[in-house]
């Protein structure tokens, strides 16, 4: 009715990431859940400047049907001449993830009510794990070896590291949806029921 976007679970289909252009991994169909349950750590709003920045802290997974294809020479020669690929159920769960935000906004009036117009033009953010992430995948092939049980053991041994190499590329989409949502929101729901402050003098001409 508001027009605000659906953000728990979110739909992915057809997610690619590549990791230092040695493995293509392609998210088919999966959903991420979680994002409800995010725990606001910090919300401010300074409207002398119109400048607001936010502070969460999620348990996100992130499950679905994946496929993966190395064919990297480099690849190839650590493992003795074989490529890694799959097509199978993969889940990744990210424990406390914390992101924070900010970003500026201007005040406008509809009628008779107030709402914030967020700008997402120069928004910045930081994000950190800090918890671990935790993997599982079936159908991970090494030539025509299935290892899918190694292969997983050696991601979550060594999860910051990937979280390191793809971690932007897995945050980047995730902030398309959070700006999305934060627009809507502020976009539709008027001031009125979120701040008990009179913004009359903030308001843009």
């Amino acid at each position: 009715e508001l027009d605000i976007p659906q953000i728990d679970p979110i739909q992915l289909k057809g997610f690619n990431v590549a990791i230092l252009d040695l493995v293509n991994i392609t998210l088919v169909d999966g959903v991420a859940k979680g994002v409800k349950e995010c725990t606001v750590n910090k919300f401010e709003a300074n409207f002398d400047d119109l400048h607001a920045s936010i502070e969460l802290v999620c348990d996100i997974t992130i499950k679905g049907h994946y496929s993966v294809y190395s064919g990297s020479p480099l690849i190839k020669n650590f493992l003795g001449g074989d490529n890694i690929h799959g097509d199978g159920n993969g889940k990744a769960k990210i424990e406390k993830f914390k992101i924070a935000f900010d970003f500026d906004f201007t005040v406008e009036k509809r009628g008779d009510d107030l709402f914030i117009k967020s700008s997402i033009d120069k928004m910045k953010y930081t994000y950190d794990v800090l918890g671990k992430m935790v993997f599982a995948a079936d159908n991970l092939y090494v030539g025509n070896k299935e290892q899918s049980a190694s292969i997983v053991k050696l991601m979550n041994e060594n999860w910051r590291i990937l979280m390191d190499m793809v971690g932007k590329q897995f945050v980047e989409k995730a902030m398309s949806f959070v700006f999305n949502f934060t627009q809507k929101f502020f976009s539709n729901v008027p001031t009125k029921n979120y701040i008990v402050d009179d913004l009359e003098n903030y308001v843009s001409s």
